[in-house]
């Protein structure tokens, strides 16, 4: 980010804030104007580029007052970086997407390596954790963090879309070479960088359709990515994922939850298990432990109070099953994963 103090012709001063959103060094210039000792945020907002900014800056009509950024918001946040370096493990209360559209590196996700080159797309979902450990100096990428939940999005088939991000089928790699598809995926990117930093009227609707394109042109890449939808059974695996994924701290049975759709036990299994890559009850602790992962490095909360809040009977059962898969203790987690609230590079 880059910034600028200019006076105009009323001597009110304004501090232009630079943020590079695409590679060819495009930005989104805010304004802040500074009247009598106060700053007015976000004042108004410029898509330009740099080789025309000075003349940009002087002759662009605004149209639109920009507004900050909420957990609330399909797409949380939207950004072009490069001269990214190492990234610790770390996870987020939120999905993303990233769009490598040069260069090469090493992303961790889960304890499994990926060496990624672009282009390519890369899939983190909602709590994995994952780190960069190495990367060359080309190396550059979008970023998109996208709402875990799809609370208003409108669109065909946006459900059996989404879980595109969510499912981990026997044949998933979080890494996908979309190799044909790059110009659609890297100008849908852009475009959803620029509606998310600039937006207008009707600017959710345009990120959720957006959105939409982009990972059907993902799934072009990989087309084993989109299930098709085989009567209910898509729409019982989704609403049991999302019973686990907002109350796991409730006690569950795999034979209460098969009575509860009216479907045998063993049937349930091989349905969720092809959908989502992991058994029923598996699938429950992996939510109960990202859970617990988001609550000890963005809260305060007490260890056994996180245990509690994430469905353990007993702390020495937590701590027992969350070393297990992690290879921490707790308390050892909470400190090496510091709150992720100030990091910008990601």
């Amino acid at each position: 980010m880059l910034s600028f103090a200019l006076m105009n012709s009323s001597f009110v001063k304004y501090t232009l804030l630079l943020i590079p959103v695409s590679p060819d060094k495009s930005v989104f210039v805010y304004t802040l104007s500074h009247r009598e000792k106060k700053c007015y945020k976000t004042f108004a907002v410029y898509y330009v580029n740099l080789a025309f900014f000075e003349k940009a800056v002087y002759n662009v009509n605004v149209s639109w007052k920009g507004r900050r950024n909420t957990v609330n918001d399909l797409v949380i946040t939207a950004n072009y970086s490069d001269g990214i370096g190492i990234l610790e493990p770390h996870c987020h209360d939120c999905h993303q997407i990233v769009y490598v559209d040069r260069g090469n590196a090493s992303f961790m996700i889960n304890s499994v390596r990926y060496d990624v080159k672009a282009p390519c797309v890369v899939i983190i979902s909602r709590f994995e954790e994952h780190s960069i450990i190495e990367c060359d100096n080309s190396y550059s990428r979008y970023v998109l963090r996208i709402r875990p939940t799809l609370d208003g999005v409108d669109g065909y088939n946006a459900k059996l879309l989404f879980s595109v991000l969510v499912n981990r089928p026997r044949f998933f790699s979080h890494v996908i070479s979309v190799g044909e598809n790059a110009g659609m995926v890297e100008e849908t990117m852009r475009r959803i960088c620029e509606e998310k930093n600039v937006g207008g009227m009707y600017s959710e609707k345009m990120l959720g359709l957006l959105l939409q394109m982009l990972l059907l042109s993902v799934c072009r890449a990989e087309p084993r990515l989109l299930l098709s939808e085989n009567g209910g059974d898509f729409d019982m695996i989704f609403s049991i994922k999302q019973k686990f994924e907002t109350d796991y701290r409730k006690n569950y049975s795999l034979r209460e939850i098969a009575d509860e759709y009216h479907i045998s036990c063993s049937r349930l299994s091989h349905l969720f298990r092809e959908v989502t890559g992991k058994p029923v009850m598996g699938y429950l602790m992996s939510c109960r432990i990202a859970g617990a992962k988001h609550m000890l490095a963005e809260t305060e909360m007490p260890v056994g109070t996180v245990a509690e809040n994430c469905g353990f009977s007993d702390f020495s059962n937590f701590s027992r099953t969350f070393r297990s898969v992690t290879g921490q203790s707790p308390s050892d987690f909470r400190i090496r994963n510091a709150s992720e609230n100030d990091r910008t590079a990601e």
